[in-house]
């Protein structure tokens, strides 16, 4: 199953679990502030975290003092449904890179759900796995390889979500933001990301975010075809 299939899937039964959430008045609104901390122990107290707007990214802390980008959620993803394994001197940080818009999903009601529709559970792992993987790949490229891969990986997202009309990075993705998920230094990323614009693969949009002009050229370069990533 490539990403479009399992991503359609996904946002089919995680859209069907709010609604019926909803219905039961089983949720609240819940928003959170751009760079906000989440503590994911004491939210689970409370209930899952449907993301409607924004994103929150996952960060692996090394006990060398190394900071290791993980995962991200966004649009209509579930936060707290796959929990990370404790693993002793690591720790997980969970971060709203913009402002963040959803619902809490009441943990009771919930719970219920999950146990009598387990395909909730099943795709929304998948999709864990898909993104680790995808970060797996990351993390064996070099340093040019990694920014067009990440460029890929982030404006295909959004673009198949629909949450841009076009391939793009938002403004939020900024060069040090790429250069900690990437693990290159900022001077890298900005030099990567200058010699596209010159070679017309990517431009400035009026909003402060790039535009992926060229996408087919990045994924030539890396020779593969995000579409049928299996």
């Amino acid at each position: 199953m490539n990403y479009i299939e399992i991503n359609k899937i996904k946002n089919k039964i995680n859209t069907l679990f709010l609604e019926n959430a909803l219905a039961a008045n089983a949720t609240e609104p819940f928003s959170l502030e751009r760079s906000s901390l989440i503590n994911l122990k004491e939210t689970k107290k409370k209930g899952y975290i449907f993301i409607k707007e924004g994103t929150v990214t996952k960060i692996l802390s090394r006990p060398d003092g190394n900071i290791q980008f993980n995962l991200f959620y966004s649009f209509n993803d579930i936060l707290g449904l796959i929990e990370p394994v404790d693993i002793p001197s690591f720790h997980f940080e969970y971060r709203a890179m913009t402002d963040i818009t959803g619902f809490w999903i009441f943990l009771d009601w919930a719970n219920q759900y999950i146990g009598e529709n387990s395909e909730l559970m099943i795709i929304n792992l998948q999709r864990e796995i898909f993104w680790k993987d995808l970060i797996n790949k990351l993390l064996s490229l070099g340093a040019t390889e990694k920014v067009y891969y990440l460029l890929i990986i982030i404006s295909e997202y959004r673009f198949i979500n629909e949450i841009a009309t076009g391939r793009g990075i938002p403004k939020f993705v900024t060069h040090d933001v790429l250069s900690k998920v990437c693990g290159i230094s900022r001077e890298q990323v900005s030099r990567i990301i200058s010699r596209l614009k010159k070679q017309g693969v990517v431009k400035g949009d009026k909003n402060g975010g790039l535009i992926v002009v060229n996408s087919l050229y990045l994924a030539n370069s890396l020779d593969i075809d995000f579409n049928s990533v299996d």
